[in-house]
């Protein structure tokens, strides 16, 4: 039985004996060696192939993963805005509900029937002025009554509610139309005299001065 020889290079052409082989050498040497480059360039261009498709596929993953990164960040800066919008919102609506702290009251005075609209945050003393300012009171002058009780500035706070009732007291202010209210003002520091007495003395007399000294002769 003849077992045929294959060239340990190529791995291409059979002899019938190593004898054979080694005679068929010289002529077989340059193909064989062309066989065996072949080979290996088919070698290198398979491992150049995978090396090409292995980075082809790690650039896709690398791609998929910044396309991810990139969604998932917009996500957050998304997100991120409708939450501080949302707590600029809610802050925004939290200051007006602090700011718009008012009560609605009545007060009876000379003989009217005055409905406020009373903001419950400011002071008390510029409460009370607003008070007298809308019922045309001299606020020197006003006296306030609520529940049988009198009540001065410092109480108002206390006693301020919604639908709450007050009685005032006090001379209605006079008409100040066409009447400068720095005069006015001058006239009851000079004189120490309530509002409606210095109107009174500047309408009679029209001039600060005369108004002054016929305050000053009374």
């Amino acid at each position: 039985m003849v077992v045929a020889k294959r060239c340990s290079r190529c791995k291409h052409s059979f002899y019938c004996s190593r004898r054979c082989q080694i005679k068929d050498w010289s002529n077989h040497k340059r193909l064989c060696q062309v066989i065996a480059d072949r080979q290996s360039g088919d070698q290198e261009m398979k491992i150049s192939h995978k090396l090409c498709m292995d980075q082809t596929a790690n650039n896709r993953i690398q791609s998929d993963k910044e396309v991810n990164n990139s969604k998932d960040s917009h996500f957050t800066q998304t997100f991120s805005a409708f939450a501080d919008n949302e707590r600029t919102e809610k802050h925004s609506e939290s200051n007006d509900n602090d700011a718009a702290k008012f009560v609605n009251i009545t007060v009876m005075s000379n003989k009217k029937k005055h409905k406020l609209n009373v903001n419950i945050t400011l002071s008390s003393t510029q409460m009370w002025d607003n008070i007298a300012a809308k019922i045309h009171v001299p606020a020197e002058q006003l006296k306030m009554i609520h529940k049988g009780h009198k009540i001065d500035k410092d109480d108002i706070h206390r006693v301020m509610a919604e639908k709450a009732v007050f009685q005032a007291i006090g001379m209605e202010s006079l008409n100040e139309e066409g009447l400068d209210p720095d005069n006015i003002s001058y006239i009851m520091r000079k004189m120490s005299t309530d509002r409606n007495t210095a109107i009174s003395a500047l309408r009679l007399k029209g001039d600060v001065i005369d108004a002054i000294l016929y305050l000053g002769n009374r």
